[in-house]
């Protein structure tokens, strides 16, 4: 189960492929290597153990659950650390790489502006793919984790909703997914027509979104220097905070 957790999350290497493509940055070979790496890692430790026909247990599950978390942060930091023009130690990254996926926002990174634009996109998208919760964002690849998930679900709701039958567990994580990414391009939207350039626009919206707070700019939100950009900041944060799993089963108990 790792092993596919690992070769899922290696394709998060791509979109940063992209951006230093675009910008013709030599990050994109440190994003290729550690994309190859772990893409053949994972998909090789699925393979060979995806028809051991070994039954999975909620405490296994758990078990998992908290292996994978340390996984995506060794493999979030990993880029981070072996690039050498960063000049980051392996305790600077795996820093750096934690922070982005749980959001936590904070940094080790003195001048975070003079970082290429790739490492910049790529910071946000930790806070991005971290801000809803992996657990979540995986669950519909999992069919085997309901138990699991669901006892996860059930604690994000605070003892609010008891989990139903009514929405299908996998219907839930699509669900989320749809509307925390529609609430991230919405963010960009605004940041655009508050005058931030398109780049930032996107790097800002989905950190935003996910309450992470990373920045493209060592001074954050105040180097634009600009109430509307703030406003957006403000109230996409608000927003962004209800609880989307409490919202969505309560729909569904109104069905």
């Amino acid at each position: 189960m790792c092993g596919f957790l690992v070769w899922l999350y290696s394709l998060s290497m791509l979109p940063p492929m992209v951006v230093a493509l675009f910008y013709k940055e030599k990050s994109l070979f440190v994003f290729f290597i550690t994309f190859v790496i772990f893409f053949c890692i994972g998909g090789g430790a699925w393979y060979t153990t995806k028809k051991s026909g070994i039954q999975l247990r909620t405490r296994d599950g758990f078990i998992i659950i908290v292996m994978f978390w340390i996984l995506f942060s060794v493999i979030s930091a990993f880029p981070l650390w072996i690039d050498s023009e960063l000049n980051l130690t392996f305790i600077d990254a795996l820093f750096e790489g934690v922070s982005g996926i749980t959001t936590t926002g904070a940094t080790v990174i003195d001048d975070v502006s003079s970082l290429p634009r790739a490492y910049l996109y790529y910071r946000s998208q930790l806070n991005f793919i971290g801000g809803l919760g992996v657990i979540v964002l995986r669950l519909q690849y999992c069919h085997y984790w309901v138990l699991v998930v669901q006892s996860f679900i059930s604690q994000k709701c605070r003892g609010h909703l008891r989990m139903t039958n009514s929405l299908p567990l996998a219907d839930t994580s699509r669900t989320l997914w749809i509307t925390y990414s529609l609430l991230g391009i919405a963010c960009i939207v605004c940041y655009r027509l508050a005058g931030m350039p398109l780049f930032d626009a996107i790097c800002h919206g989905i950190s935003t979104v996910s309450l992470g707070g990373f920045s493209t700019h060592s001074e954050s939100i105040g180097y634009f220097n600009n109430y509307l950009v703030e406003l957006v900041a403000g109230s996409f944060s608000l927003l962004s905070a209800f609880n989307f799993t409490l919202c969505i089963l309560l729909l569904a108990e109104k069905r």
